[in-house]
């Protein structure tokens, strides 16, 4: 088996199939690779869409991706529903490439296909076509299990004019970047402010407003996640116990296009009071103060500003 090496046409998508296995696949006397047609009709390359090889079934449809006909729009269609994921996301990427608005309806079908590349092709094919028809399948698909997805979703909503949903930054929160966004660079770094749930943290609109992100334009993520730190428990012979807590934040902050640590820190809320002597009885906990928006934002300017 030779890999393949060489790429042309539907760059974006492509790129994609660097991972797969490739081969040369030999046909007397002519040597070509599965993403050529070989010489081979369109006709004759749709009929292989109905192979019992599905490796066969594969090649026709990166073949028929290469020609650009739209003769093969509905046969590719019907291969989006084939019982190897392999032909359904190549069917995918084929459709694409050619661009029909026939495809657009069943790529938005094909996002929630039961395999992850599958959905990740489809996603990248329907960016590629630019129908807005397809803009409200794929904010919903933003949230899909698989990262590679999310990124497709994110390449395809920037084709198509329209803003990156914030959630897809928790991503970034688990070390996997977001080609789409911006790089750390320049004067003012747009910020996300995540909470341990991947959500949108309440501070951001205490930020600073050059902070704002729109769009492609965020370089920063903050990935925050607040405790509540027991640090004593005084007991009392005739009452119950009294637990003493100290609020913490846990800042990372990464680079939302690489994924990449750029700092951390832990910052601290005040001290609880002391456990006096006699307490009220049904006093139980004793909590200092939690960590204030003002605490991160000095924080965070250093790395914001530079």
């Amino acid at each position: 088996m030779v890999p393949v090496v060489k790429f042309e046409g539907f760059k974006e998508l492509m790129t994609m199939r660097l991972s797969k296995s490739m081969v040369f696949i030999i046909v007397a006397p002519i040597i070509c690779t599965i993403f050529t047609a070989c010489g081979k009709s369109v006709d004759s390359l749709i009929k292989e869409l109905e192979h019992p090889d599905s490796n066969v079934r594969e090649s026709a449809a990166l073949a028929l991706r290469d020609t650009g006909d739209s003769k093969a729009v509905e046969p590719l269609i019907e291969a989006l529903n084939d019982e190897s994921y392999e032909v359904r996301d190549a069917a995918a990427e084929a459709l694409g490439q050619i661009g029909d608005p026939r495809a657009v309806d069943p790529l938005i079908k094909a996002l929630n296909d039961e395999a992850w590349q599958v959905r990740m092709i489809a996603a990248y094919a329907l960016g590629y076509i630019g129908d807005p028809r397809a803009v409200e399948s794929l904010i919903e698909a933003i949230n899909d299990d698989d990262s590679k997805v999310r990124e497709g979703v994110a390449y395809a909503l920037g084709k198509l004019g329209e803003p990156i949903p914030a959630s897809i930054f928790s991503q970034v929160c688990e070390g996997t970047g977001i080609p789409q966004a911006a790089a750390y660079q320049g004067n003012i770094h747009p910020v996300v402010l995540l909470d341990s749930g991947g959500h949108i943290h309440e501070w951001s609109k205490d930020m600073p407003t050059e902070w704002v992100t729109t769009k492609e334009e965020t370089q920063l993520v903050a990935c925050l996640e607040r405790k509540a730190n027991e640090i004593e428990t005084c007991q009392y012979e005739d009452a119950p116990s009294i637990t003493r807590y100290r609020y913490t934040l846990d800042v990372v902050l990464r680079e939302a296009k690489t994924g990449e640590i750029v700092a951390s820190t832990t910052l601290y809320g005040s001290l609880p009071r002391p456990c006096e002597q006699t307490e009220e009885y049904e006093l139980t906990v004793l909590k200092g103060s939690d960590v204030s928006s003002e605490q991160l934002q000095e924080w965070l300017e250093e790395y914001v500003y530079h």
